[in-house]
């Protein structure tokens, strides 16, 4: 155990030098427009109450209409005015809908006559849960699971970012995962279109530094098992859970916020979890995977148990 402690000891002090490294004072949000992807439930709609109550206009994407419209009269009740909150059903592993969904936003809001300054959050997601070599897994899943979580992170920010470098600044955030940082046993699928995440939103980063879009910010948040129920039954052992606990969903919203506030690029959660890349990177691969399977990462998927359809599952690891 006093090793652990002291693992966690040197994750603290390496995350306090990455939340550091490009941060800022905080700024208000208050005028922006937030676009929000997989916005009818789990992180998608505390995040949208959060943001409503900062001032912030409000473009809530979902495949569920039923649930985004829903999640809609939620927000507008904390909203400045009635207007500021707008609902859109689409399919974001879609492209021909990206594409329309997005124009209608930019329309809808008046976006290239207002001038709003634009905040993406690349929230929605799914998960199967299987090992590949499962009998049961599901090949056209799988290749959702890619799309989704992967692909139509090109698709929904391309969809913004022109409007963001006319009006010269925006903010994009991609929620990916712990799960992108570090392999998990039974999340293949999931883990490859999390590394997507996180190679995506470097490479934007890169990209628009490249260009010169200096105040295009980017933002890439990793956190673990979240309790939304997408989840369920996953976890670390209970003597890791100190460390690396299951993280209450308005926790990792609070924390979102915050970030996207001090435009920091990076944040991980729980801040353990900011080893993970340094372990990866120092040790050799037998050790690691040693490390790995006796924290239980490897065995974290164990007890998992499916609760969410293919269309309902939005929230995040």
């Amino acid at each position: 155990m006093a090793t652990f402690t002291n693992l966690a000891g040197l994750a603290g002090i390496y995350y306090g030098g990455c939340e550091l490294y490009g941060a800022c004072a905080s700024v208000s949000l208050r005028g922006r427009l937030c676009i929000i992807t997989g916005a009818g439930s789990g992180i998608g709609r505390l995040a949208a109450l959060a943001l409503a109550a900062e001032g912030v206009s409000l473009a809530l994407w979902d495949i569920d209409e039923n649930a985004v419209q829903g999640v809609g009269k939620e927000a507008r009740a904390l909203a400045w005015e009635q207007e500021c909150v707008r609902t859109y059903s689409c399919d974001i592993s879609d492209r021909a809908a990206v594409r329309e969904a997005g124009a209608r936003t930019l329309s809808d809001f008046d976006v290239a006559g207002v001038g709003k300054e634009l905040l993406l959050f690349n929230n929605a997601g799914i998960v199967s849960g299987k090992s590949l070599l499962d009998e049961n897994f599901d090949e056209a899943r799988a290749a959702k699971t890619m799309e989704v979580n992967g692909t139509s992170l090109i698709w929904v920010t391309r969809a913004f970012l022109p409007a963001m470098v006319a009006h010269g600044q925006g903010h994009v955030v991609t929620l990916a995962s712990s799960a992108g940082l570090a392999g998990v046993a039974g999340l293949v699928d999931y883990c490859a279109s999390k590394h997507a995440a996180v190679g995506f939103n470097e490479s934007l980063r890169m990209e628009l530094g490249a260009q010169g879009h200096k105040r295009i910010f980017t933002t890439v948040v990793c956190p673990s098992f979240i309790a939304t129920g997408m989840f369920k039954g996953a976890g670390m052992p209970p003597w890791m859970r100190t460390v690396a606990p299951v993280l209450r969903p308005e926790y990792v919203v609070q924390r979102i916020v915050e970030a996207i506030k001090r435009r920091n690029p990076v944040l991980i959660m729980p801040r353990l979890g900011y080893l993970s890349p340094v372990l990866r990177a120092t040790l050799p691969t037998v050790l690691y995977d040693w490390v790995c399977a006796t924290t239980g990462i490897s065995s974290s998927m164990d007890n998992f148990v499916q609760t969410r359809s293919q269309q309902g599952a939005r929230s995040k690891l």
